[in-house]
């Protein structure tokens, strides 16, 4: 199935992005925005047409930092580098991107947006720049509005903080109570790796 001819200058912004709404399934839980749930809000909200663009460049380029500078190019420029991109979803050639071809791509963007966003992440709550993170870390910059000793915690923000704990000491392998870069992607990302699929589950099942 032929999408959009990928040839020429002529293609066009409104060809591609509109698509990739019929392509790209986002996960949705419903959780307060700081946490490892954070990442699992709709990007697509009908409440913020120019969100739902940036997130639709980020899904395109793979890469947030090189969408944000592409969100400020004039439409022409826009246009040509879109151009550029088609060129190279078309695996084999023939001038057109199929449905196919897309969806690989936005899959391998959307694998590179994790990475970079969790790489951000990682750096974020290294506080003392060890290349670690420990669960205080992690506490301290997530839940700074938060006293975990609090005997009069809100129900919500105290589930929050149980799923969290248990995704980050399930990510920590060697368990030495803090998570390198490698087992922090895990916890920011935990559908992407199998062993973190069980409390992965247990998570969803409770909040369904």
């Amino acid at each position: 199935m032929q999408l959009f001819y990928s040839n020429g200058l002529e293609f066009s912004c409104s060809c591609l992005l509109p698509l990739l709404l019929l392509t790209v399934v986002k996960s949705d839980r419903e959780h307060a925005e700081h946490g490892f749930s954070g990442k699992f809000k709709k990007e697509h909200s009908a409440e913020s047409d120019q969100h739902n663009i940036h997130a639709d460049h980020k899904v395109v380029i793979g890469s947030r930092k090189e969408a944000e500078i592409f969100d400020d190019l004039n439409p022409e420029e826009a246009k040509r580098r879109l151009a550029v991109l088609a060129k190279k979803m078309d695996k084999d050639g023939d001038g057109y991107v199929t449905r196919k071809e897309l969806e690989q791509v936005i899959k391998q963007n959307m694998i590179s947006l994790d990475l970079e966003e969790s790489n951000d992440r990682f750096r974020e709550m290294d506080t003392n720049q060890d290349n670690l993170v420990t669960w205080d870390e992690y506490v301290q910059e997530s839940f700074d509005d938060i006293d975990p000793a609090s005997e009069i915690m809100d129900a919500d923000d105290k589930r929050l903080l149980e799923d969290d704990r248990k995704f980050f000491f399930t990510a920590d392998q060697d368990k030495d109570d803090k998570l390198s870069n490698a087992e922090f992607h895990a916890f920011q990302n935990p559908e992407s790796f199998p062993h973190m699929h069980a409390a992965l589950i247990e998570a969803t099942f409770y909040d369904a």
